[in-house]
């Protein structure tokens, strides 16, 4: 099967499992993010055909430039609606944590 619309980052500990979207872009970030949260959904309904992610919690990570934009758009709070769909919280950030 050939899928185009893939996420390159996947990071994992025995309780998260995070899907990362990166896009360095100067201009047009709206559109950037667009495309990052379409593929990242993407990804993430394909893997939760293939895998069962038994007490792992998900996330996706929507990396726009080179550093986190805490502001959230209308769009941004439907996409999080979209993500919740398949058990996943959404986030527009540049890092994660693991420690506790």
């Amino acid at each position: 099967m050939l899928f185009r619309n893939r996420v390159r980052n996947i990071i994992y500990n025995k309780e998260y499992f995070c899907f990362i979207e990166l896009k360095k872009v100067q201009k047009r970030k709206n559109r950037a993010k667009n495309t990052a949260r379409t593929q990242l959904l993407s990804t993430i309904e394909n893997f939760l055909t293939k895998v069962e992610f038994k007490d792992m919690i998900l996330e996706a990570y929507v990396c726009v430039g080179s550093t986190s934009n805490p502001a959230m758009s209308a769009s941004s709070q439907s996409a999080k609606l979209e993500f919740e769909n398949v058990n996943t919280k959404l986030y527009h950030d540049c890092e994660k944590n693991f420690d506790e």
